[in-house]
């Protein structure tokens, strides 16, 4: 039977948790990124967005799983996203992951899931089979695109209307149209009728010759936060992260939005 999640990781408000992910993500990142400047084995060159892009998707899955673990039972929530870094093993997968499978991704550019574990089929090195860990439910899948391409938006917005999660969280490109309130519309309506809470960040771009990509190196970048609407109404404010956000949860670890309601009101179950 599927046991709850300890109160200990209960949140109530997961928008609260969220900023402080985000503003984790956007400290680690440039500290990632001065790692690669360092590193003996990197190429001596400017730093690439392939490479800023790396080292944001590593810092959201170690901010993740940072603030969504329970210190109680570490091994129930694992965390998947991004690439290796230069000091990481490619073959031995996300460290925050589930060992066993090896993987750095698991279907999202970032997904927090519970596990629950169920006996293998056949004994093999033992008198009892292995237990073998499942994904029982995810907690929050993220998706990434930063094109500001509205076809690649429909592409990776639709990842997470296939997806049953309690929490999504969708990242785009703030865009340097004259009027930005319509990409946000548009976004708002990518996003309509998705189950769960779903969130939306707006970050500035880190392609090459871009106007931000001096400032994720930098660690001067500001990511706006917003609450999505289930009829899809444009998408309400509701934060401004940057590097200096403060730490808003109450405790260490926590993981939000179990058995609260989400934004149709509806019970996410426990």
């Amino acid at each position: 039977m599927p046991q709850a999640l300890p109160s200990a990781i209960l949140s109530s408000d997961p928008a609260k948790l969220l900023k402080t992910v985000l503003a984790s993500a956007l400290r680690l990142t440039v500290v990632g990124i001065d790692e690669m400047k360092s590193n003996p084995i990197r190429p001596a060159a400017e730093i690439t967005s392939i490479e800023v892009r790396g080292a944001w998707m590593r810092a959201l899955r170690k901010a993740f799983a940072k603030h969504c673990r329970d210190a109680s039972a570490p091994d129930r929530i694992y965390v998947w996203g991004g690439t290796p870094g230069y000091d990481e093993k490619k073959k031995q997968g996300s460290p925050d992951g589930i060992k066993e499978w090896k993987r750095w991704e698991f279907m999202y550019d970032v997904a927090v899931v519970k596990a629950i574990l169920i006996d293998a089929a056949y004994a093999k090195d033992g008198p009892e089979p292995k237990q073998l860990p499942i994904v029982e439910r995810a907690i929050w899948l993220v998706e990434s695109e930063i094109s500001e391409n509205g076809t690649e938006v429909a592409i990776d917005s639709s990842k997470l209307r296939i997806g049953r999660s309690d929490h999504k969280l969708f990242i785009a490109k703030r865009t340097n149209q004259h009027d930005p309130q319509k990409w946000l519309e548009f976004l708002g309506k990518a996003l309509q009728d998705i189950d769960g809470d779903v969130f939306l960040a707006l970050i500035p771009s880190y392609a090459s010759r871009s106007r931000g990509a001096t400032d994720w190196p930098n660690g001067n970048v500001e990511l706006l936060l917003y609450r999505c609407a289930a009829d899809g109404t444009c998408p309400r404010e509701i934060a401004r992260v940057s590097q200096a956000s403060p730490d808003t949860t109450s405790g260490d670890l926590q993981l939000s939005g179990i058995g609260l309601p989400n934004r149709r009101g509806d019970l996410i179950r426990g």
